[in-house]
């Protein structure tokens, strides 16, 4: 047995899963989220690298609410052709599984075997596109001999009595209650996405003492009009002749990925049906804003003793006007801001800054500002589920108020038409939480 990961130890992919020694017979996943193309992705993969003896086998187990099956007919519909597939192709046994345990179906394991081994991994990964390449996930993965008495084999049988255990409804086979029954399966079936709220990447911390900031100033121009506890990397940069050449103007963009859903406390959620219009919008951004952001880090990187002189200058002027002021604080002791601590602080700041850097999704995170992620799992805290529903109730109503649903606020427009609700219905309630209980209602 190992511990494998994906971005940190580089150790964790698709070809992971197939650790087998001889061709591979079956593929059994449980997974809390997923993606169409990876399911496909991994049965292309089965059918090309199959044993010719066996029929292959493929099943997943999946989360009924967050698979979006019952709330997205683009994905009911790529997950109805996986399933023909797999009765063309694959076992009787083969399928989609969806499971309705508690709030939400959250395991993680993936059990492969080819006709004389077992590979088995066990962790954190989603059996996702985005959870095999992007996110940083932990496994543990071992392989086993067939029929053996390995603490592997021993961790199979357990597993295998696990999902014997797991009470599902079979894609195709069962009868399956396709509407929504709620306004959590809902916000289960989406996915939510981030702004990138960290505080300039790129901005020093100058711990200026409360006595001399936030007022008028003239020190230098680097600080900007008043004084600040941060000084930026980037503005020194676009401020000084000799380094703004090597970096092309900043462009903005013009296309807005929050229009694609809608805000609630724990941020953007989207349904499923507009992740292609977000990805574009990611795209685009990413086009339009690397050639700038790829400059500014080879300026960090390149001009490091020039940057750390820059910021000496600045530094020299801040401890000289403290010295000038004789500011007491709120004791009486008179304010002191160190030139040589500061220049200390931006050594260890700037090898971190480095450091993270290097790092492709920190990079990535900074150019687009875009973080996706699962919906969080709040639904077994009362106040935090409720916070998170009336979160989405009042700025699903304060949209359809302004008018903005048939100006272009896509993900409401979607919600409202996708189940058939009424603009005026949401208006008119007159508190968040009637207004969730309609919502709840209408779904039922």
């Amino acid at each position: 047995m190992e511990i494998k990961s994906t971005r940190i130890l580089k150790t964790l992919s698709m070809d992971s899963i197939f650790q087998l020694e001889g061709k591979v017979t079956s593929v059994v996943v449980i997974s809390a989220y997923t993606d169409t193309s990876y399911i496909k992705k991994c049965i292309s993969y089965i059918r090309k690298h199959r044993n010719k003896v066996n029929t292959p086998h493929f099943s997943i187990y999946l989360d009924f609410h967050s698979s979006g099956y019952s709330s997205n007919k683009d994905v009911r519909k790529e997950l109805d052709d996986i399933v023909s597939t797999l009765s063309k192709n694959f076992d009787e046994e083969s399928g989609v599984y969806l499971v309705k345990s508690g709030n939400i179906f959250h395991s993680k394991c993936i059990i492969a075997e080819s006709r004389s081994s077992i590979n088995l991994l066990i962790g954190s990964i989603n059996f996702t596109e985005n959870g095999f390449s992007k996110n940083e996930e932990i496994v543990v993965n071992g392989q086993a001999v067939v029929g053996g008495s390995s603490y592997t084999n021993q961790l199979v049988n357990q597993t295998w009595d696990y999902i014997d255990k797991i009470e599902s409804f079979k894609i195709g086979s069962d009868k399956i209650e396709i509407k929504p029954l709620s306004l959590r399966q809902v916000l289960l079936a989406g996915e939510m996405y981030h702004e990138e709220k960290e505080n300039d990447p790129f901005g020093f911390p100058l711990n200026i003492p409360d006595e001399i900031r936030d007022v008028d100033q003239d020190i230098n121009p680097l600080l900007g009009a008043r004084i600040t506890n941060t000084i930026s990397l980037e503005h020194i940069v676009s401020n000084t002749d000799h380094l703004k050449k090597m970096a092309p103007k900043k462009v903005k963009s013009t296309m807005s990925w929050k229009k694609f859903c809608i805000l609630t406390s724990y941020g953007f959620w989207a349904p499923i049906s507009e992740r292609k219009n977000i990805e574009d919008v990611i795209n685009y951004k990413l086009k339009l804003r690397t050639p700038y952001y790829n400059s500014l880090f080879r300026v960090i990187r390149e001009k490091k003793r020039i940057l750390r002189q820059e910021f000496a200058k600045v530094a020299n002027d801040i401890e000289k006007h403290v010295d000038k002021e004789k500011k007491v604080d709120v004791n009486g002791l008179l304010v002191v801001w160190n030139r040589k601590e500061a220049l200390s602080s931006w050594n260890e700041w700037y090898e971190r800054l480095e450091g993270k850097l290097e790092l492709e999704d920190f990079r990535q995170r900074i150019i687009v500002g875009i973080i996706p992620a699962p919906v969080p799992n709040v639904w077994s805290d009362k106040i935090s589920s409720t916070d998170f529903e009336e979160s989405f109730a009042r700025n699903l109503q304060y949209l359809c108020m302004k008018g903005q649903i048939a100006s272009g606020k896509h993900a409401a427009k979607s919600f409202i038409e996708e189940y058939s609700l009424n603009e005026e219905d949401i208006t008119e309630c007159d508190s968040v939480s009637k207004l969730v209980k309609f919502l709840n209602s209408a779904l039922e």
